[in-house]
C-alpha cells in the first residue's frame, strides 16, 4: 500500500465530518455496503475523526436489511460475538466490562460463512421451530 501525505484544512474535515453526521440509514448511508462503509470509515478514522467513522459503520449496518448485515455485530477482545438483541437484553450486565471482556460495535463485511454465524442461524431456526410446536400444541 502507498502512503499519501496530503494537507487538509481542518476546518474542511470538520465541515465533512459535520455533513456526514446529517447523513443516516435511511438515507445516504443506506446506499452503500459494508465494504464501501469501512473504506468511508477509515478515510475519517485516518483524518482523526474516530466518532464518524463510527458512526458511519453503525448507519450503514442499520441500512442494511437483515439477510445481508453481520447477524452478531457485537465483539469483545476474546472473539466472542453477540447479535443486536442479545446485547440489548444483556446491556446492563455488560455495561461494566473492562478490557477483553468489554464489547464494542464491531459488524464484520465478510461474516457469512464465519462458525458463529452459521451456528447462530441454526440456532434461531431451531427456537422458530419450537415455537411453531408451541403454537401448535398449546405446551
Amino acid at each position: 500500500m502507498t502512503m499519501v501525505t496530503v494537507e487538509i484544512d481542518r476546518e474542511v474535515i470538520t465541515q465533512a465530518a459535520q455533513m456526514v453526521r446529517y447523513w443516516n440509514a435511511d438515507e445516504v448511508l443506506n446506499r452503500i455496503n459494508m465494504s464501501e462503509g469501512f473504506t468511508l470509515a477509515a478515510l475519517f478514522d485516518a483524518l482523526h475523526e474516530h466518532d464518524i467513522a463510527e458512526y458511519i459503520i453503525r448507519e450503514v449496518w442499520e441500512g442494511e436489511s437483515d439477510g445481508d448485515r453481520d447477524p452478531l455485530p457485537w465483539a469483545n477482545g476474546h472473539g466472542s460475538r453477540l447479535s443486536w438483541d442479545e446485547y440489548r437484553e444483556r446491556a446492563d450486565d455488560l455495561s461494566h466490562n473492562e478490557g477483553d471482556e468489554r464489547f464494542w460495535f464491531a459488524p464484520r463485511s465478510a461474516w457469512e460463512d464465519e462458525p458463529d454465524v452459521i451456528e447462530y442461524y441454526a440456532r434461531e431456526d431451531a427456537e422458530r421451530v419450537a415455537d411453531t410446536r408451541r403454537a401448535r400444541t398449546g405446551h
